[in-house]
């Protein structure tokens, strides 16, 4: 996730304090994100023990302060995915089958703060 960010000049510019795991540090403003792992669920297909589809729900929640930060999340929204629609990652070990987006939550204001959550499913396999 963070290689893909990195990677994305818009992302990387618009998210201005960051790209955070699981939580933000205390008193984080302006824009960011944090990003959560929902679920790892195994699919399992025929063939030996290693044959699993392993699908991760990924949950990107954007935040941003700005004024107008109805058009700031709308940017975001896009240029996250810009950086994480069927995108190919490089997983040691796996080969990615898909990076992608599940469903935008509704934008809303909270204690002056825009936010949207943004639900995604990368599937992966062993090679």
């Amino acid at each position: 996730i963070m290689q893909q960010f990195n990677q994305s000049a818009a992302l990387k510019n618009g998210l201005t304090n960051g790209l955070h795991f699981q939580r933000a540090p205390e008193f984080t403003s302006g824009s960011y994100s944090v990003f959560t792992i929902v679920t790892v669920v195994n699919d399992e297909i025929m063939g030996g023990v290693d044959d699993v589809i392993v699908n991760v729900d990924i949950q990107f929640n954007l935040f941003t302060d700005a004024d107008d930060g109805g058009y700031d999340i709308s940017f975001l929204t896009d240029a996250l995915a810009t950086a994480f629609d069927w995108q190919q990652f490089i997983i040691a070990g796996y080969s990615v089958i898909k990076m992608q987006k599940e469903n935008v939550l509704p934008l809303g204001i909270v204690d002056e703060v825009w936010q949207t959550a943004v639900n995604y499913q990368l599937s992966i396999q062993k090679i």
